[in-house]
């Protein structure tokens, strides 16, 4: 049969980063009818190239028009396009080979100021950290400095006035950007007052600097200068007319003034002229004015004392205006944490390296910032983390001092401790120690003492709103220990806490729980229950047994459903309110009821536990003020369980009591990386995971080098059909069994080559046992991973859900910890073993688990009692569990679907879930303008995954609703937040990205998707497995009303 469809395209197989493409059919075979010669037909598929030289689907399609915008990871891979349209052919005319290639000029495009919490800085104070993000083109894993300095003068810019305060380094990661922060400590501010002419307030500014050297300057922040003391007269600082800005004169390139630093040859910088920065004379002050300049940008404009707070601008411009910090104040009150992340540069000790190779040159300065580098990389160098201590490339580079290091010579060089430094929290599950922390201002409250109440919001602990509620109090040395898990608990309960101001602080180590462990246990309780709303009558349909305990339980649950479904003629529980078992059998007797006996039992509204804070102090006047009394500004008792989310090096620790601390380090940081990425973030995913790889690489993390598969002759055919006589388990062995096992036929001296390249021929994507596939994907890794298919679906699982890990897993990484971990976990998840895991740690979740990783293996039993260590380990029964379900709330204002398909098309129906030819559409298509807001419909957390020739901009809203774990997508957005959010928070905009680009407006809709899986479609219709989504939806739209306005 003759070919048909595309036979040739065209376009440039080496594009641009970040530039937009358009790739185009030429021809077509011969034998294509004309009527198919439609390009609006033709599909346009990416394919990846793998480390084995093979392509593998993106899964990126697009019909009709093959535009293509490829981001900065992708300049690490090789890519094939084809275009078909029946079925892709994978050679010839109609595919391109792509290579992206980076952008031709680094530069960077944004300088942003921020608080540590990542949200854009506005008003700083002298006792915070400051933090200084760079968003970067074409930089990935290049030296960034940064460099913070006074601003003397009104306005942006910088002065001659300036001074340098201090300047740190950061290295851009893959994602282009670089960040550092700066502590604005009682010496900085000090320093910055040198020259100040109105220490009313300071002013501040920060470049950024790529070593060849590209620039790139924030505008002015003011921050609050508590030291200030106003002068007796104070002299008003000259000011120029109202909108009549007079900027220094210029220099062109052809004569730059005589500050200005040498240009970099054919840089951006050698076409402009010198620099406000320059003209300022403010360049003689950098710290390495020898380098050339690759780039500079600067922000213009002017503050004024007494203007007012002004929000923040797109440009990143903010202004503060500050009180006289001499009048005593209570400032703050809320919760906090500590963090050990403050480089002090107070010496710890040293830590010994072993080189493991030879021909480690560091003779020159070059060398050895090399292999400093790599040392400093190293996973013993990460783990000084762990105890509180760190290093720094000059102490690595000082240490080597011979010119070559060979394979087992060893280096030591000076570690240094961590500072602790306390981080404001907004959250917090019981049973967590932290701080209460109150900030002052004025020298009146220095040394004086501050007294810090907690409060209920609600009550729903003690009962009612506004009460105080008792905690712990403990001791710094208590804060650092571990909570004893038999015994009493350290600490002593008190409603009021008290602690002596110092520095404008005072801070008081508690612990979030009550005295008594039952009375703990109670209070988690009210906290999962909600608040008492109203009691429950129940009525009921016909006699009804209660003779023991357990048919009381039994009663109770069928009482519950039909209480919530409203049925044997009983009203269905309001919505917003729910009902337990545990009531309810508290309700029940042991008794037989008779048809319309009623019972009654509690009803609860679910609520936040939500916590305000009350302040007190007595200076030259008594303060007393209440904190944190805000919708929006509440601390949360939170009900996710602490451990869900992270992997400690405790747990690892009573997992794997005879591994290295680099091998549980470097298992740690991968598995805490992808933990999210792949559903292993609660207490019993863990368990289950841990249970099965224990089991592979034992309590020392010896990851083997593949399968063994050193077999007896007699012991082959248990494990693999192609030795058996019988070609099935269990049978008598054959000649091959005898040939390769061990035997008297070989001496018994087995050949496990071939013992794998017989039993893996042919199976799961191996080839023959000539190919030597089944060597080669034996066992390996840290789950075994088996046979050439699942690296395959491990890849694309990868790709999709975890694509900033970069690294394609193949046979020769497998056994690494990090490639092996994140494998292991994408295994995990692609294979049905997270499934089964999140149903829960009982012998059948058990067994369904061993059944998909190795269903004959001998050692099943082993597992389970592996099983039950780590459900001890990871307190998987404590567990209070890793998500908790929200309310819903509607995606849009408006929910309708949309009718247009043309300008004279009006098909409504096509816009349901698979209301297409061939039941083609996974998702609703709801009728929105362009710029239409759109809202968080479950608590969760928010992904962005762009697919530019489909979904546009798109992101993934992951949470919990009616106990099931939900991925909602909304499609061809034009604005769009990340992170984490509640229900009915605005989220972005609708717009036509993607493939709506370019439709009519009246054609404008959010495409909106339910998942269970993230990157698998769904196989139900949203509107039936979220009601009150159907309910909403009207899918008989008036098509007057969809204008496109």
């Amino acid at each position: 049969m003759s070919k048909k469809g595309v036979s040739k395209i065209s376009g440039n197989p080496s594009p641009k980063v970040g530039e937009a493409v358009t790739y185009t059919v030429t021809d077509w075979y011969p034998s294509t009818p004309q009527n198919q010669r439609n390009p609006a037909n033709v599909i346009w598929e990416l394919f990846k190239k793998r480390s084995n030289g093979r392509f593998t689907t993106t899964n990126i399609k697009k019909t009709g028009v093959g535009n293509f915008t490829f981001g900065e990871v992708a300049q690490k891979h090789a890519y094939r396009l084809e275009a078909y349209l029946f079925e892709p052919e994978g050679e010839g005319a109609s595919t391109i080979e792509i290579n992206p290639q980076p952008e031709v000029v680094p530069k960077i495009e944004k300088v942003e100021l921020q608080y540590v919490d990542d949200s854009p800085g506005t008003v700083f104070s002298f006792t915070e950290k400051m933090r200084a993000r760079a968003q970067c083109v074409n930089l990935n894993g290049k030296k960034l400095k940064f460099t913070l300095w006074e601003d003397d003068a009104t306005g942006e810019g910088h002065d001659a006035k300036n001074l340098l305060i201090e300047t740190k380094e950061a290295t851009v990661d893959r994602t282009g950007v670089a960040t550092v922060e700066f502590m604005l400590t009682r010496a900085l501010m000090q320093k910055a007052m040198q020259g100040e002419t109105d220490p009313q307030q300071l002013e501040f500014y920060v470049t950024v600097e790529y070593f060849s050297h590209n620039k790139h300057a924030t505008v002015n922040v003011n921050v609050n200068n508590p030291l200030h003391t106003p002068a007796p007269n104070p002299q008003s600082r000259p000011q120029q007319p109202a909108n009549n800005h007079t900027p220094p004169a210029q220099s062109t390139p052809e004569t730059p003034s005589n500050n200005a630093q040498p240009r970099a040859e054919n840089s951006p910088a050698a076409e402009k002229p010198a620099s406000q920065m320059e003209e300022r004379q403010v360049a003689g002050q950098n710290p390495n004015p020898s380098e050339e300049l690759h780039d500079y940008q600067e922000a213009q404009g002017t503050i004024q004392a007494d203007q007012p707070p002004t929000p923040q601008s797109n440009e990143g411009k903010t202004v503060s205006v500050v009180e006289d910090s001499s009048v005593e104040e209570l400032l703050d009150a809320y919760f906090a944490k500590k963090e050990y992340t403050k480089q002090t540069g107070e010496a710890a000790g040293t830590l010994e390296y072993q080189f493991g190779s030879n021909g480690n040159k560091t003779a020159t300065d070059a060398e050895k910032e090399k292999i400093a580098k790599i040392i400093f990389g190293k996973p013993a160098v990460k783990a000084l983390a762990d105890k509180k201590e760190y290093t720094t490339l000059e102490a690595i580079k000082q240490a080597l001092s011979r010119e070559v290091y060979n394979k087992d010579e060893k280096i030591s060089f000076q570690t240094f401790k961590l500072g602790g430094e306390l981080k404001k929290i907004t959250s917090a599950p019981l049973d967590t120690k932290l701080y209460l922390v109150a900030k002052t201002a004025g020298s009146g409250l220095s040394d004086k003492q501050a007294t810090i109440i907690i409060k209920e919001k609600d009550g729903l602990i003690k009962g009612s709103a506004g009460a105080v509620l008792p905690i712990l109090e403990i001791s710094e040395e208590q804060m650092e220990q571990a909570t004893p898990t038999t015994g009493e608990v350290p600490g002593t309960e008190k409603s009021e806490f008290t602690g002596k101001i110092e520095n404008g602080m005072v801070k008081i180590p508690v612990h979030l729980r009550p005295k008594s462990d039952d009375e703990l246990k109670q209070w988690k309780e009210k906290i999962s229950k909600g608040k008492e709303d109203g009691e429950y009558t129940y009525k009921f349909g016909g006699e009804n047994k209660v003779t023991d305990e357990n048919s009381k339980k039994r009663v109770a649950e069928a009482i519950l459903k039909n209480a919530k479904n409203g049925n044997t003629n009983n009203e269905k529980i309001a919505d917003g309110k729910t009902a337990y078992i545990d009531d309810i059998e508290k309700a029940l007797e042991i008794k037989t009821y008779q048809k319309d006996q009623t019972i009654k039992f509690k009803l609860y509204k679910k609520e936040k536990e939500l916590l305000y804070l009350q302040a007190k102090a007595q200076g030259e006047k008594k303060h007393d003020k209440e904190f944190l009394k805000a919708d929006g500004e509440y601390f949360e008792v939170a009900t996710k369980c602490p451990r869900c989310g992270v992997l400690t090096m405790e747990e690892l620790t009573q997992v794997f009591p005879s591994a290295a601390e680099d091998r549980k380090t470097q298992l740690m940081d991968a598995f805490n990386g992808a933990n999210s990425k792949f559903g292993l973030n609660t207490c019993r995913q863990k368990a289950q995971f841990f249970a099965q790889v224990l089991q592979e690489v034992g309590e020392s993390i010896n990851v083997r080098n593949g399968e063994g598969l050193d077999y007896p002759a007699e012991e082959l055919p248990r494990h693999f059909a192609n030795f058996s006589t019988t070609g099935r388990l269990n049978g008598t062995p054959n000649n091959l069994a005898y040939q390769y096992g061990r035997s008297a036929q070989n001496n018994y001296r087995s050949n496990p080559e071939m013992i794998a390249n017989i039993a893996y021929a042919n199976r799961g994507g191996n080839g023959n046992v000539a190919s030597g596939d089944g060597w080669k994907y034996r066992g390996r890794g840290i789950i075994q991973i088996t046979f050439k298919n699942k690296y395959n679906r491990i890849n694309t699982r990868i790709d999709n859900d975890y694509p900033e890990f970069g690294i394609d897993i193949d046979a020769n990484n497998i056994n690494n910890l990090n490639e092996g971990t994140v494998a292991s976990m994408a295994y995990w998840e692609d294979y049905g073993c997270q499934t089964e895991a999140d149903k829960g740690v009982e012998r059948p979740n058990f067994d369904a688990i061993v059944d998909i990783v190795n269903p004959s293996t001998p050692s099943r039993e082993d597992r389970w009692q592996n099983l039950q260590r780590m459900i001890t380990i990871f307190k998987v029964k404590e567990c209070s569990g890793g998500e908790q379900d929200s309310a819903w709330h509607q995606p849009l204002d408006t929910m309708v679907l949309r009718g247009w398909y043309s300008e004279t098309q009006w098909s409504p129906g096509k816009s349901d879930f698979h209301g297409r030819t061939g039941g083609k559409h996974d998702g609703l298509d709801l009728y929105a303008p362009v710029g239409t807001p759109i809202y968080a419909s479950i608590d969760g957390t928010i992904t962005y995954q762009e697919d530019p020739t489909g979904y546009g901009h798109r992101i993934f809203l992951e949470g919990n609703y009616k106990g099931q774990k939900y991925f909602l997508m909304y499609c061809h957005l034009s604005e769009y937040v990340t992170g984490e959010v509640k229900a009915g928070d605005p989220i972005g905009k609708t717009g036509q990205t993607g493939n709506a680009n370019g439709q009519a407006a009246k054609m404008a809709h959010l495409h909106f998707e339910v998942r269970k899986a993230k990157m698998s479609k769904p196989s139900f219709s949203p509107l039936t497995e979220i009601p009150e989504l159907g309910r909403a939806v009207n899918i008989n739209p008036d098509q007057t009303t969809q204008t496109g306005t």
